[in-house]
């Protein structure tokens, strides 16, 4: 039971490492999407400043208008360059969890990962899946072996009496067996008797169970830690994915109105700024979508992770056998 839990041990160590690889690598993939968009807005606005440029010149406006566009010109730019540091921290990250040099970072490439990705995960989660994750697997083996280690310590508290380490003696008389002045072994002890030292084995035990008592205590909060974090996680994707639903909506509203802008602008109702207005909300709309699309992805590798990873007990599918 104490290798089980050491293997299971090493188990959770491997999920832990592998989920923040997957999580930093999904992560990645989305800061590439908004780094497109912004790309996007970017040259939006830049065309509107050479829009507003020309009527400044043309006398229409006053430089007020100038100011406004260049300021949200450097605000896209240096979202852009914030965002370009992130994916940089985050490559650096994959090398370090991969224990690959800095050096690594140059032959990553830029993932593409679909949005009809979906995690395959059961319609009903029981609470015995908690059974797959390492964490509860170290607890309970744990607690088994401490439970076994009481059993050992009851054993001491009957005699037991080494024979081939009375080999050793000069002189045994057997009348004085539990006389402790009656031996001297050449080698080893060859009694061992509960009534020599029984207050120190009777402590032995109860630290025993103390410690089998504690070990208990900590698979059930385990057990009790690993539920509560599936039921959270399960509450975040329910609200999350209401969440994107609403986005989803907001989103086609604001295709609608450049769409409509856009005609306007083809029939020579209005200028283009209108426009470019509405598809800079449009694109903030885009990068909202995104967000929300990287948290759900990120609570579904939250969720296989508080489920296990993947791990299979090998120990109780033996025990099974």
């Amino acid at each position: 039971n104490g290798a089980l839990a050491q293997k299971a041990s090493i188990e959770a160590s491997k999920v832990a490492l592998a989920s923040a690889i997957c999580e930093t690598y999904v992560s990645w993939n989305y800061d590439e999407r908004k780094l497109l968009v912004l790309s996007a807005m970017e040259q939006t606005l830049r065309e509107e400043l050479m829009i507003v440029e020309k009527q400044y010149r043309l006398g229409l406006i006053d430089a007020v208008a100038i100011n406004e566009k260049k300021s949200d010109l450097s605000r896209v730019a240096q979202r852009i360059t914030e965002l370009k540091r992130t994916i940089a921290g985050k490559q650096e990250s994959i090398c370090v969890l991969g224990g690959f040099l800095p050096s690594y970072m140059d032959t990553l490439k830029s993932p593409r990962i679909s949005d009809t990705s979906n995690v395959p995960l059961p319609k009903e989660i029981l609470l015995n899946l908690l059974a797959h994750c390492p964490d509860v697997a170290v607890a309970k083996y744990t607690a088994l072996s401490k439970s076994h280690t009481i059993e050992q310590r009851k054993a001491q508290f009957y005699p037991n009496i080494s024979l081939s380490g009375l080999i050793g003696f000069t002189s045994f008389s057997w009348s004085k067996l539990l006389d402790r002045s009656s031996y001297s072994p050449a080698t080893g002890i060859a009694l061992s008797l509960p009534i020599l030292d029984w207050g120190e084995r009777n402590a032995n035990l109860q630290n025993s169970v103390s410690d089998y008592n504690s070990s208990v205590y900590d698979y059930n909060q385990a057990v009790i830690k690993g539920a509560n974090e599936v039921v959270v996680l399960l509450k975040q994707s329910k609200l999350i994915e209401d969440q994107r639903q609403r986005q989803d909506e907001e989103l086609f509203a604001l295709n609608a109105n450049a769409n409509i802008t856009r005609k306007k602008l083809l029939q020579g109702l209005s200028n283009k700024l209108p426009y470019l207005n509405a598809r800079k909300n449009v694109f903030e709309g885009e990068i909202t979508a995104i967000s929300l699309m990287e948290t759900k992805a990120l609570i579904q590798i939250d969720l296989i992770k508080a489920l296990g990873g993947g791990y299979i007990d090998n120990g109780e599918n033996n025990a099974h056998e």
